[in-house]
């Protein structure tokens, strides 16, 4: 079956897409829409692939997984049996700023890659689930849909294949030697967050989360040509052991990667 997508997807696009399609219906909230979409069969280790398709109209907005302290992150729980556990993934959001605080997210319409968990592999269950996040304009509307689909019924589907590939495609790349989170330090209730840079001159953005844990979004407090200072303050520390995920955007570039979240006082802090 794998084999045979990767055939279509090659050499086969032109051809009209099948009546039956793995995806869910589109949810129509205000604001926008949302639609769960997976593409062929899980793989060796379980790991079917999919997209959150979260569709905005002109000025909505909808968060990132660290939304801020009042915002919603987008989560998919799991009504069923056939599925083990899922997880989202995240491209590269943008800050925005607004009376209740500083908070990330997207300004346009986004699709997140999903990651469901299967009990074997080369299946493709019924996908029962219930989607949960925030659009915004304004004011902040919850959302809840309903999302139930076979996953197995047009596992072959050229668009919905089309489109898992494509929210994969658009995460963040690996850390790089010349990009990336290179030292977090804690000092009190501040996170100092030193990061190398490829460009001496475009603006960067640093955005943070950890398990359990809140904290602002970092703010530049220094800049040289190869590496930047971030600082963020530390709302609600994370459970003992978390990691702190972070994802660093310069101009159209994004690398996204882990470091243990710093527990140690850095010297010098008072």
């Amino acid at each position: 079956m794998i084999s045979r997508l990767a055939f279509l997807l090659t050499g086969l696009l032109s051809l009209s897409v099948p009546a039956l399609a793995a995806s869910s219906e589109t949810i129509v909230t205000p604001g926008g829409s949302v639609k769960l979409v997976t593409s062929g069969v899980s793989d060796s280790d379980g790991r079917l692939r999919g997209a959150l398709q979260i569709a905005l109209e002109p000025g909505w907005k909808t968060y990132w997984r660290d939304p801020g302290p009042t915002g919603i992150p987008p989560r998919i729980e799991l009504l069923g049996q056939e599925v083990k556990g899922v997880e989202i993934l995240f491209p590269a959001p943008r800050s925005f700023a607004d009376p209740y605080g500083d908070w990330a997210g997207y300004d346009r319409s986004v699709t997140l890659p999903v990651i469901f968990h299967t009990p074997k592999p080369g299946t493709a269950p019924l996908i029962e689930s219930e989607v949960m996040l925030g659009i915004c304009k304004a004011i902040c509307i919850p959302v809840e849909a309903p999302l139930v689909f076979d996953a197995s019924a047009g596992a072959e589907d050229i668009q919905d294949a089309l489109t898992v590939q494509a929210a994969f495609a658009d995460l963040p790349s690996e850390p790089r030697s010349d990009f990336r989170l290179s030292v977090a330090e804690k000092r009190g209730n501040e996170l100092l967050l030193r990061v190398n840079l490829p460009d001496p001159e475009i603006p960067a953005q640093l955005f943070i989360t950890a398990l359990d844990g809140q904290m602002t979004l970092p703010s530049l407090t220094e800049r040289d040509a190869t590496a930047a200072t971030f600082a963020s303050q530390v709302l609600i520390a994370p459970r003992h052991g978390a990691h702190l995920h972070y994802t660093l955007v310069q101009g159209d570039e994004a690398v996204a990667g882990t470091v243990p979240f710093p527990v140690q006082v850095a010297s010098g802090a008072d």
